[in-house]
């Protein structure tokens, strides 16, 4: 990521979204609100700083992005956690064919 300190390389980075049909939001529904919750995994090692850091940008970009969205008559909340992943256990392997 442009910016973020960490040594974070963006060729490794992987996303996914899920949709929900049914939540709540506090004691709001489906029909009153919206949320976007992004749960970022990064492998030990990085500071709580560099962690808080990417945390705060990756909520104004979010934020930024549902501002310019439009969006009205709901409410509508972001979250972000960033989890770290043990380098001891995390495994992986890539196919190139």
């Amino acid at each position: 990521m442009s910016g973020v300190e960490g040594n974070f390389d963006a060729d490794q980075c992987k996303a996914r979204a899920l949709p929900f049909d049914d939540y709540l939001v506090g004691l709001t529904d489906q029909t009153t609100s919206s949320f976007i919750h992004i749960t970022l995994k990064v492998l030990t090692g990085r500071t709580v700083q560099i962690r808080k850091n990417l945390a705060e940008k990756i909520l104004e970009f979010s934020r930024e992005f549902l501002l310019d969205l439009k969006l009205s008559g709901k409410r509508h909340e972001i979250s972000v956690d960033i989890v770290e992943m043990e380098r001891e256990t995390y495994q992986k392997f890539i196919v190139k064919q």
